[in-house]
């Protein structure tokens, strides 16, 4: 995951889904990629 550089990582979870899903409210957008980096996922969430 490609974080910005005011984030915040004060979140109350230890689930990496519901992490995905603050983080994607919060900033609109995220960009995931898998940890052999062969694959990015560009999420967007419009409000």
């Amino acid at each position: 995951m490609f974080l910005p550089e005011d984030f915040n990582a004060k979140f109350d979870t230890s689930d990496e889904e519901e992490f995905i899903g603050i983080c994607l409210i919060k900033y609109s957008q995220l960009l995931l990629k898998t940890p052999d980096a062969n694959e990015v996922l560009y999420l967007r969430i419009n409000k």
